[in-house]
C-alpha cells in the first residue's frame, strides 16, 4: 500500500509561509479555521484536499498542541507523533493526513526543518501566540518592561 501523494506540497509549504510571515496573521492564524478557510481559498485555489485537512487541524487547534508539546521538553518527533495520533483519532482524516498536516504545521511553526529562517526550531511560541495557560496573563502590570 502506498501512501497518499500530496501534489501541492510546495505550495501548501508556500502559503503556510506567507501566512506566518505576515504581521497581520502570524502564527496565531494557524489556530483559526475561519482565517485559515478564508486564506487557503485564496491561496490554495487548486488543494481542496489539502485546504480541508489544514483546515480542521486549525479547528482542533493542532498548532497550539504541537507548541504545548515541545514546550514541555518533547523532541519534535514525538509531539508530532502524538499531536498528529489524537487528530486522527478524533477526525474522519487518514492517518497519512494526519501526519502530513502535522507535518506541514511543524515546518510552518519552525519546528521542523524547512521553515522559517531555514528551519531553526524555535523554544518558546512566537510573539503574540500564547503558551497554554497564559493567554490572559501575558502582559505582567506589576513587572518591568523589556
Amino acid at each position: 500500500m502506498t501512501s497518499t501523494s500530496w501534489e501541492h506540497q510546495r505550495e501548501v509549504r508556500d502559503a503556510l509561509r506567507t501566512i506566518v510571515s505576515d504581521p497581520q496573521l502570524g502564527v496565531p492564524a494557524l489556530s483559526s479555521a475561519q482565517t485559515m478557510s478564508n486564506l487557503l481559498k485564496d491561496l490554495l485555489p487548486d488543494a481542496p484536499r489539502e485546504t480541508s485537512v489544514l483546515v480542521a487541524a486549525a479547528e482542533a487547534g493542532l498548532p497550539q498542541v504541537l507548541l504545548d508539546h515541545v514546550g514541555q521538553g518533547m523532541d519534535i518527533a514525538t509531539a508530532s507523533s502524538l499531536t498528529a495520533s489524537a487528530f486522527a483519532a478524533r477526525t474522519p482524516f487518514t492517518t497519512d493526513a494526519c501526519n502530513w498536516a502535522v507535518a506541514e504545521l511543524s515546518v510552518a511553526l519552525g519546528l521542523a526543518p524547512g521553515g522559517p529562517a531555514g528551519g531553526s526550531p524555535i523554544s518558546p511560541p512566537p510573539a503574540g501566540f500564547p503558551q497554554a495557560g497564559l493567554a490572559r496573563t501575558a502582559v505582567d502590570p506589576g513587572g518591568p518592561a523589556g
